[in-house]
């Protein structure tokens, strides 16, 4: 199982800023997470593709974007593969100020529902399931969250249970949509 280190994240972020990425690290592993949900087929290049749009890929730095994004491929499919629910958001470490990391995870909140719904996902169905449609509805409002707060133990609280609740939303909701699929026969 591949763990992300902070380290990873400021890798990312730095390269998807020097190629003038429109994304940053945490958003760009929403994008996946959520097309992931939607959509289980291979989406590696799609993904880059949404990614990496408008990106200024030349030389050295972009040969390097290319192998960090393909790493947060490996490693995101894997989490969200494992039966034990160990999904790791990608997001500054708990080191980071309060608002940065609230920064990233409404970043990474806007990625997830743009990769669902870049992947087909009409997330304004009717035929959503009523848990799903919950989730949706949190996360959309997660997107949204301002970044204004100070460092405290009660924010840090909050940001804590938040960053868990995204997980598990997701995780949710990966099963939710995996068990909407139509099953295969085989005659």
């Amino acid at each position: 199982m591949f763990s992300f280190e902070y380290q990873d994240y400021i890798d990312l972020q730095d390269v998807l800023e020097d190629v003038k990425a429109a994304v940053g690290a945490s958003e760009a592993q929403g994008i996946l997470c959520g097309m992931i949900v939607a959509d289980e087929e291979d989406s590696k290049a799609k993904w880059m593709a949404q990614v990496l749009d408008n990106a200024e890929l030349k030389g050295e730095i972009a040969k390097e974007c290319l192998v960090l994004l393909d790493g947060l491929y490996t490693k995101t499919k894997e989490h969200m593969a494992d039966q034990e629910f160990r999904l790791e958001l990608l997001l500054p470490d708990e080191e980071q100020p309060i608002s940065e990391r609230v920064t990233a995870i409404s970043c990474w909140c806007q990625g997830f529902l743009y990769g669902m719904a870049f992947a087909g996902l009409d997330l304004n169905s009717k035929d959503l399931p009523q848990e799903a449609t919950e989730v949706v509805r949190d996360l959309s409002e997660i997107a949204k969250v301002d970044d204004e707060l100070e460092d405290s133990e009660e924010n840090e609280q909050a940001f804590f249970d938040i960053e868990e609740f995204v997980r598990m939303g997701v995780l949710l909701l990966a099963e939710i949509f995996k068990a909407a699929e139509p099953q295969q026969t085989t005659h």
